[in-house]
């Protein structure tokens, strides 16, 4: 491994990791407005049968985040356990409207990523049981990025798939 002034390869690694899930609160803030001038009924149906609407995958990615990741990122952290299965606590969004959901969301990855970046390097390749998967706080930030880029893309396709009005604020 070669270090440089700033480091080991692998603490740029870590660096860019945490980079990239911060970057998904700078894609929801541009989307926030765009969201806002939707209307509710495109953004709660569902385009096919046995599919999901566009807010239901927004509710998706906030509870992931309040429930799995900040879980899975204490369980890293406090170094008690080497084995642990977490689940998806189910909260009920709906009292939230979109933007509200957009803005938990950020709030949300924001503490999730405050968390990270005071991580010290060891925890990082420290691997536990999570979910029957064997797993270091590194792989989990990984597939944190991918399901935000899947989540994302598939957010994206709906939109294009579905005719949105947008209603104009005069």
């Amino acid at each position: 491994m070669s270090t440089s002034p700033e480091g080991t390869v692998e603490e740029g690694n870590i660096r860019s990791l945490i980079q990239q899930l911060a970057f998904l609160t700078e894609e929801l803030k541009a989307q926030r407005s765009f969201l806002a001038r939707i209307p509710d009924a495109t953004l709660t149906s569902a385009p096919y049968e046995d599919s999901v609407s566009i807010r239901e995958r927004y509710v998706g990615l906030l509870g992931r985040e309040e429930d799995m990741n900040r879980k899975a990122i204490e369980h890293f952290t406090s170094g008690t356990e080497d084995s642990v299965s977490i689940t998806d606590e189910s909260r009920s969004y709906a009292a939230l409207g979109i933007t509200d959901l957009v803005d938990r969301m950020i709030d949300a990855r924001n503490l999730n990523v405050e968390m990270m970046q005071s991580v010290d390097h060891a925890t990082w390749s420290r691997e536990i049981v999570l979910n029957d998967q064997e797993v270091s706080l590194r792989v989990w930030a990984y597939q944190m990025v991918m399901q935000d880029a899947d989540e994302l893309r598939e957010i994206a396709i709906q939109f294009s798939e579905q005719s949105v009005t947008f209603i104009r604020n005069d």
